[in-house]
């Protein structure tokens, strides 16, 4: 891929610099968002897994203090 930036015509040096700068802050975000992905989707399991406790009763009842 380098090889192809650095002879295809109107590309120097400073403008492919700026485009793997770019491509390296997508990949950041990418994996970023993709960890967050994950993280919900366990959040989500263990709050569906929760509903199944005995202390969680009809939604006008209150949950237990645990002070």
């Amino acid at each position: 891929m380098d090889d192809l930036f650095l002879h295809t015509a109107g590309w120097d040096n400073d403008l492919v610099a700026a485009v793997k700068a770019k491509a390296a802050a997508i990949a950041a975000r990418r994996t970023y968002l993709s960890d967050m992905l994950v993280t919900l989707g366990r959040l989500e399991r263990f709050m569906a897994g929760s509903m199944q406790e005995p202390w969680l009763r009809k939604s006008n009842e209150q949950a237990p203090r645990t002070c």
